[in-house]
């Protein structure tokens, strides 16, 4: 007969142990199933929530480490001097050591934003306020070269890119309707080439081929001082370009938010002009560039007009830029790419997935999660130490079984067996029973756990009810690509109910708790002699 055998008999023949046995192990699977229950439900919440928002991760400054290394310098001097050289900025470079080798990422916004004046075309206009375009002015500065000056209001905004995936393309913010886009070909030699927006192009009636010319000044931002305006005499104002693409922008205005009636003609999403960072650059570049040089001069009253000449403008790689946005193909990715980029940032940089307010706002499942570790941890000893009492007090009065079992050359090891086997039969009953009681018993005490926690965070936490917005369209100088989420709608995928999951985990805490409680019954068993045993019996 062998060791399973004798089990199936002995759980038969002992039924007080086997009753008593039984009732501990439904018991116990009963707040296993609940535990279970509701830790994954949490866990599945905040997995849900994580699937129903962009998987976006920025690369940027980090402010709070910068103003902490700025106050540690001891002098002024050294304040300045790193404002004025060692100030960071993002870097291509940098970005695309971060792609090398990571097929997650399927595009990244390494963006330079510019307003600019439309030289030969039209610009939808807002029609938001009745002076909207110009403002004159009276100059009263000693260097000024006219009395009245006029400022003309850009009305155009250039999103340019140094990467030809761009994320409004890809989250479908942006489609393209007619052309291309522009290629990793245009961007290194920084071809003159701009995709427009269908608005803009019906209003022209412009289309895939025709050239349009885009200004970034005016006489106005020379007109304060006759040797600027000269610094400039031979820079070209004035830049063709060829509309290779037309594309559709999805974002809208809303003409009753509060800020509508101040908003210029260059922030309607009609009038946004994509290209290639390097060919705004060849045109922003030289400007920034010749009023550098100008304006260092120690003294500027003294300077001879002259016409300042800017040939050697850096290359695309070491363009400068504020920050950076990759977009990964899944949300639950955004974790891995943080960790794995995180150690090899330059100094004053950081990755922000906006983790931070994501477990804000997912406190008190966090804490339900917490508490539910606690109670299953407490559950796993208590179950432990109860089953290993009862296998070894009832392992005394099995002693001359046992002896004839190791007399008439049953192994120890098979002995062992047969006392697990005991145990495992009477836990997988008990499990399985409680697995259907469990479960009603799971979602009541889950959603009573979860009112009581968002009760509690309501009253006692700092919980807010929006995580972050990518409320479309506040500005056009700053985008927030991060996703909309409130607290209920992270709530909505919390459902304490028994899965497929929760009861591989509750049959596999079953077992792990029975190969436990078994172990000093094993040291016990191996330690014994059959002979003395048997000289013992009275």
């Amino acid at each position: 007969m062998n060791f399973l055998q004798r089990a199936l008999k002995n759980i038969s023949r002992r039924m007080t142990k086997t009753v008593l046995l039984a009732i501990t192990f439904f018991i116990i699977g009963n707040l296993v199933v609940i535990g279970l229950g509701i830790a994954n439900a949490s866990e599945q919440a905040k997995v849900s929530a994580r699937k129903k928002m962009k998987a976006v991760v920025e690369y940027l400054v980090d402010w709070e480490a910068i103003n902490k290394y700025v106050m540690s310098l001891e002098t002024e001097e050294e304040q300045n001097n790193f404002y004025n050289n060692e100030y960071p900025y993002v870097k291509r470079d940098d970005v695309l050591k971060m792609m090398e080798g990571n097929d997650h990422i399927i595009a990244v916004n390494l963006m330079i934003k510019q307003t600019a004046y439309a030289m030969d075309f039209d610009v939808v206009e807002l029609q938001n306020q009745d002076n909207n375009g110009s403002i004159t002015y009276d100059t009263d500065v000693q260097v000024s070269t006219v009395d009245e000056t006029t400022y003309v209001e850009p009305d155009i905004f250039i999103s340019a890119n140094a990467f030809e995936k761009m994320i409004e393309f890809e989250d479908g913010t942006y489609t393209l309707l007619e052309g291309r886009m522009y290629t990793e070909q245009d961007i290194i030699d920084g071809n003159n080439v701009v995709l427009i927006e269908t608005g803009l192009a019906e209003l022209n009636n412009l289309r895939v081929g025709d050239k349009i010319t885009i200004s970034y000044m005016t006489d106005y931002d020379l007109s304060w001082d006759a040797g600027l305006k000269e610094a400039f005499a031979n820079y070209e104002r004035n830049y063709e370009y060829e509309i290779i693409g037309i594309y559709d922008n999805k974002e809208v205005l809303d003409p009753n938010a509060e800020d509508y009636n101040w908003k210029s003609d260059f922030e309607a999403p009609e009038n946004r002009i994509l290209m290639p960072t390097s060919t705004v650059y060849t045109a922003i570049g030289p400007i920034t560039a010749i009023y550098n040089e100008y304006w260092n001069k120690s003294n500027v009253s003294e300077l001879e007009p002259r016409a300042i000449v800017i040939t050697d403008l850096p290359s695309i790689d070491q363009f400068y830029y504020s920050n950076t946005v990759f977009l990964l193909d899944d949300p639950l990715e955004v974790q891995s790419f943080v960790d794995d980029n995180s150690a090899n940032l330059p100094q004053f940089f950081k990755l922000d997935a906006h983790n931070e307010e994501f477990k804000n706002i997912a406190r008190p499942l966090d804490s339900i999660t917490i508490y539910t570790n606690i109670f299953m941890g407490i559950i796993l000893v208590a179950a432990t130490v109860i089953i290993s009492l009862i296998t070894a007090l009832t392992l005394k009065n099995r002693e001359f079984e046992i002896g004839i079992l190791l007399a008439v050359g049953v192994s120890k090891v098979k002995v062992i067996l047969q006392m697990f086997a005991e145990v495992f039969i009477i836990a997988i009953l008990a499990f399985l029973l409680s697995i259907g009681s469990g479960s009603f018993l799971t979602k009541a005490t889950g959603n009573w756990i979860r009112d009581f926690q968002l009760q509690f965070e309501s009253q006692y936490g700092d919980t807010s009810d929006d995580l972050y917005g990518i409320a479309y369209y506040t500005s056009a100088w700053d985008t927030d690509y991060f996703s909309d989420i409130t607290q209920d709608e992270l709530m909505e995928g919390y459902d304490a109910s028994v899965n497929p999951k929760v009861i591989a985990y509750t049959m596999g805490v079953g077992v792990l708790v029975v190969l436990i409680a078994t172990v000093i019954p094993s040291i016990l068993i191996m330690r014994y002699n059959p002979k003395r045993i048997l000289t013992n019996v009275n």
